[in-house]
């Protein structure tokens, strides 16, 4: 997909984000980073790189069926891509990648669509199934349904089932599995705005949700991480907008929150990623873009913080733990880069060989011996030859 321009870009792109009340992964940086509607062109790529368990560069692989944005899930060694937004409008496509087909060249199937479109939302696996809930459908009220794919030997036999609604619809909550189960706290009311306090817990064993304790603090655009057996939810935004560094950790076996010690760094949806007893903090991938170039280490048992500098201004980097060290892929710097990152033993980040497609906000799929980056967007200058499905 080619843009004319900045305007026409922003009007296609926060077409979704402003009619679901919520904010463009790169609304603010492109409103900045020139005077010149025409300067800039973004579309979403097909881009499939892996890097496997000691490689020293990147392999290309099959490139996606179709360009998006998604939600992504791994089941029995495969990766699943649901919904998604290609510029247009929240999508209902299903697809998946087998790394090991064709003789480990890897290859996609277009698996059976979902019975209704999402952007935004989020899939996870477990048992046989993967569990695809939340988003956006492009209406005013975020989606309360419950979509559960079976997959089938062949793209015929999948089988989507409807589970149980959801209690509550809001707009951006902060969603994760563990221990089995699907687990959705706060978010944004989806009349007033304002932020929630509303927690609930799915069960796939067990039959519908269930509301839990509340969020001690009402926010939305927070995330979360499971370390020691507790659920922890950090950062994100109260209902006037205001970015908060707050860390409160659920116990689900209590069904009881406690408060820990706060983030030094306020941040809106931030992109947690843990390593052992540390989880790094990386900016934004949706909304309200900060620059910085330096992530924040939180020590889970003690609550400490520290800064580490990064080598560039991250901005929806794609962020992940492989081979035990955490690896930043990608992101925005004046335009889409291909640089990647990875900390070392001595506390430092440093350069390892890149990405063949530059781009941000790609994801980054961990399998048993590789990392996969998937898809993301290209912001380029006009004046380079761009191509969108490079591969």
């Amino acid at each position: 997909m080619r843009y004319p321009g900045l305007r026409a870009l922003l009007a296609a792109v926060l077409a979704l984000a402003a009619a679901a009340g919520c904010s463009n992964p790169i609304e603010e940086y492109l409103r900045d980073v020139s005077d010149d509607d025409d300067d800039f062109l973004v579309a979403p790529t097909t881009a499939n790189e892996e890097l496997a368990s000691g490689a020293q560069a990147f392999t290309v692989r099959p490139s996606i069926p179709r360009a998006r944005v998604e939600a992504a899930a791994v089941l029995d060694g495969r990766v699943y891509l649901f919904g998604g937004d290609s510029g247009t409008g929240p999508l209902a496509f299903a697809d998946r990648y087998d790394p090991a087909a064709d003789a480990g060249a890897g290859a996609w199937t277009q698996r059976r669509d979902m019975p209704r479109a999402r952007a935004d939302a989020a899939a996870f696996a477990i048992g046989a199934s993967i569990y695809v809930l939340g988003g956006t459908d492009g209406s005013f009220e975020p989606p309360v349904a419950l979509d559960i794919l079976t997959p089938g030997p062949t793209p015929q036999d999948d089988v989507w089932t409807s589970g149980p609604d959801l209690l509550e619809a809001r707009r951006d909550p902060a969603t994760i599995a563990a221990g089995g189960r699907i687990f959705v706290f706060g978010g944004f009311d989806a009349q007033s705005g304002a932020a929630s306090s509303r927690a609930e817990r799915f069960d796939p064993a067990g039959g519908g949700w269930v509301p839990i304790a509340d969020l001690p603090t009402a926010r939305g655009l927070a995330a979360a991480f499971v370390h020691g057996g507790r659920i922890h939810v950090v950062g994100g935004a109260a209902g006037d907008g205001t970015p908060l560094a707050t860390v409160e950790a659920y116990d689900p076996a209590m069904d009881s929150w406690e408060t820990r010690p706060s983030l030094v760094q306020p941040i809106v949806d931030p992109q947690p990623v843990l390593e052992t007893d540390s989880v790094f903090v990386f900016q934004s991938r949706r909304a309200g873009i900060i620059p910085a170039n330096q992530v924040e280490r939180y020590e889970v048992p003690t609550g400490a913080s520290a800064f580490i500098p990064y080598p560039i201004t991250q901005r929806l980097v794609a962020a992940a733990v492989f081979e035990g060290r955490v690896h930043g892929f990608g992101g925005l710097e004046t335009v889409s880069t291909s640089r990647v990152f990875r900390l070392e033993p001595s506390g430092a980040f440093a350069e390892i060989p890149g990405l063949g497609t530059a781009r941000q906000q790609a994801r980054a799929v961990v399998l048993a011996d590789r990392v996969l980056v998937l898809g993301g967007y290209q912001l380029v200058k006009r004046d380079v030859d761009f191509d969108p499905n490079p591969f």
